[in-house]
C-alpha cells in the first residue's frame, strides 16, 4: 500500500565529542537525502554482458533549505569539533552534524523516521540577503551514514 507524507518535523544538530548538543534551526522548507553508492562492473572478455558488481563508496547527500536559525550554527561550523568561534578556527577536522526527522502519513497517522549522521559541509553561507525579504539559507553536505530509516505504526 502506497501512502502520503506530510513533512512537519525536521531538526539539525550537532555531533561533538561530547555527545550531540542542540542547534537552533527551524523554518526548515527544504530537505533532500540521496544515499548513493559506486559500483564497478566487470565485463569479461567473451560476453557483452555484466558478468560481476560490486558497490564501495557509500555516502548520503544532503540539502536543506531554511529560513530561521541560530547564529551558533556558523560559529560551531568555524570552530570545528566541539567549539565555537567568531573566526575560521585552524583544524584539519570538520565540524560533524545530524539530521532527524519525522514524517506523518495523512490518513493513518503513522509516522517515517529517518536519521543522517557525519554531516560535513565543505561550504557554510554567512550572508546572502535581498532587501526587504526573509533569508534562506540552502546548506549541501555528505554524510557518513543513514542510522534509521523506518516507519512507526500509530
Amino acid at each position: 500500500m502506497t501512502d502520503a507524507f506530510f513533512s512537519d518535523d525536521a531538526t539539525l544538530s550537532l555531533e561533538t565529542s561530547a555527545g550531540s548538543a542542540d542547534v537552533p534551526i527551524a523554518g526548515i522548507q527544504d530537505i533532500e537525502i540521496v544515499p548513493s553508492v559506486s559500483i564497478e562492473r566487470l565485463y569479461t572478455g567473451d560476453s557483452i554482458k555484466i558478468d560481476s558488481q560490486q558497490q564501495h563508496e557509500f555516502e548520503v547527500a544532503v540539502d536543506i533549505g531554511f529560513s530561521k536559525w541560530d547564529l551558533s550554527l556558523a560559529e560551531e561550523w568555524l570552530g570545528g569539533p566541539a567549539t565555537t568561534s567568531t573566526s575560521m578556527t585552524d583544524t584539519t577536522d570538520p565540524q560533524k552534524y545530524k539530521i532527524t526527522s519525522t514524517f506523518t502519513e495523512v490518513n493513518n497517522g503513522e509516522t517515517y523516521d529517518l536519521e543522517v549522521t557525519g554531516i560535513t559541509f565543505e561550504e557554510m553561507p554567512i550572508i546572502a540577503v535581498s532587501r526587504g525579504e526573509f533569508i534562506q539559507w540552502d546548506l549541501s553536505g555528505i554524510g557518513e551514514d543513514l542510522t534509521n530509516l523506518e516507519t512507526q505504526t500509530a
